[in-house]
């Protein structure tokens, strides 16, 4: 090569203006993971299942009127298929052409595979002019002139799909319009992942609230099953009243013998019937008291009560039981007041279930104790076992049942090593006890209703004494000021 023909060459080079190569896919993913990505896009978006996107119909309508072009369309593709998901103007392909028909297209008859593969605008201003382009299905058999497309991507980068316009006659781009495409494709998806977070956003909020509200819709559905599970309960009960009373009376008749003399046996025999049926219909008319009450309702009805005969009402209600035990039952209370400002009901059934409780536990030749004192301004209600041989104290279950109760013994005397039953000392019995009703025993149940029929009533429960000096079980309620006594105090029972 001779010298100038050298400096020649070296000037030109010199003077040319370098272009980039296009973006080399041997370098980035191959087809079938940027396909297997794609789809996975797809099913995320809801794409698939989607017939009708507003963003899109309204891209097509749009770039249509400002390109004035006949045709424009809004594609996204799986691996075989490319299907229309928006569509302007495919009436001028003709009546029954199968793009609007079907409103999708094999990837291999139509020009969207370009794109996808490119993942850049493809232009081809006469389609007449590239045999392989004339020869596609969709060139063919629609009559297409011009095509032009630019990706649709999500806001990840990530190409979908197309955005392509279509004439019936060769047309040039300029390139102002497919920045216009790019700029509509690009918001038109923008806009549809928007509404697709909003909704999802939406559906997330409503779920929660929904099974929120299915939680308390089903409590109050529970509520209301035993409220009417309750009202029922107690219904069937009052009616057993009335054959039980029909057959005391008649077991009274036949033990006075007003029908005719009656042997031994005979009048063994209806004196058990009879205090059967009286037995049994003490513990209807306790069944009844407790089915009215209810821990729902917070008002309390304080009214002046006389503790000792509300105790002597419930021992005379106990006692029959427990003489068939070969127990005792007895109250007494510290000199000084006797009427006290409490709601009678609730307190009548804290004694009730405490020392039905203990009688339960409790063996035979045993003395329940319930003894009434004030301390401060509020109304203790001790309850203990008194036995001549045992001595006097409660049942370890349940001193082991307020161990369950409570999460924080304190210890008296100095303390003892943690696990020793005693000395113990229990400021109060707390509702939130790891226990269920189903794992205590049902004689230890009433003590369970006992403590929290008295946080009801504002007080609590605790245990006092030590293993020597024995245990009481007492029931701490706050009062009002103790009312002056009236005349007649048969008010009260």
């Amino acid at each position: 090569m001779s010298s100038r023909a050298s400096q020649a060459l070296s000037a030109n080079f010199s003077n040319a203006t370098l272009t980039p190569w296009p973006h080399c896919r041997l370098l980035g993913p191959s087809s079938q993971e940027r396909c297997q990505r794609r789809l996975e896009l797809l099913h995320q978006l809801t794409l698939l299942d989607c017939d009708r996107i507003p963003a899109f119909d309204e891209v097509t309508q749009q770039v249509a009127g400002l390109l004035q072009v006949p045709i424009c369309i809004v594609t996204i593709a799986d691996q075989t298929q490319e299907y229309v998901k928006a569509a302007y103007g495919l009436s001028h392909l003709g009546l029954g052409n199968g793009l609007a028909r079907l409103r999708q297209i094999p990837l291999a008859d139509g020009l969207g595979a370009y794109v996808l593969d490119c993942e850049q605008p493809f232009l081809i201003e006469d389609t007449g002019e590239n045999p392989v382009i004339a020869a596609s299905q969709l060139v063919y058999t629609c009559g297409i002139g011009a095509y032009g497309a630019v990706p649709l991507t999500t806001s990840g980068g990530q190409c979908i799909g197309t955005l392509a316009v279509m004439d019936l006659q060769p047309r040039t781009f300029t390139p102002q319009e497919i920045s216009y495409m790019t700029m509509a494709s690009r918001w038109g998806m923008s806009e549809y992942e928007r509404c697709l977070a909003l909704a999802q956003a939406s559906a997330d909020i409503l779920h929660s609230d929904g099974a929120m509200r299915r939680g308390e819709d089903a409590q109050q559905r529970q509520s209301l099953i035993d409220a009417v599970r309750l009202h029922l309960i107690r219904e069937l009960t009052q009616d057993l009243c009335s054959p039980l009373t029909a057959v005391m009376g008649m077991t009274s008749m036949l033990g006075q013998e007003i029908y005719g003399p009656l042997t031994q046996k005979q009048r063994e025999y209806v004196e058990i019937v009879h205090n059967s049926s009286k037995e049994l219909m003490d513990r209807v008319k306790d069944i009844v008291e407790l089915g009215l009450f209810d821990p729902s309702h917070e008002l309390l009805e304080f009214t002046p009560v006389d503790v000792e005969m509300l105790g002597q009402q419930v021992v005379s209600t106990l006692n029959q039981l427990a003489s068939q035990r070969t127990q005792t039952l007895a109250v007494s209370i510290e000199p000084g007041e006797r009427v006290w400002v409490l709601d009678r009901s609730l307190v009548k059934q804290i004694l009730y279930h405490t020392v039905f409780s203990v009688m339960q536990l409790a063996g035979e030749n045993s003395t329940i104790r319930v003894h009434v004192s004030r301390k401060g301004q509020a109304l203790h209600l001790a309850v203990w076992l008194s036995n001549p041989w045992l001595g006097d104290g409660l049942p370890q279950s349940v001193v082991q049942l307020c161990q369950a109760m409570t999460q924080k013994p304190i210890f008296q005397d100095g303390g003892l090593p943690t696990g020793s039953p005693t000395p113990l000392a229990w400021p109060g019995l707390s509702s939130q006890f790891p226990l269920e009703p189903e794992e205590i025993s049902p004689e230890l149940l009433g003590l369970l209703l006992s403590q929290q029929l008295a946080q009801c009533h504002g007080g609590h429960v605790k245990l006092l004494g030590n293993l020597d000096a024995g245990y009481r079980y007492v029931v701490v309620l706050p009062t009002g000021k103790p009312a002056s006594a009236p005349a007649d105090t048969a008010m009260f029972t």
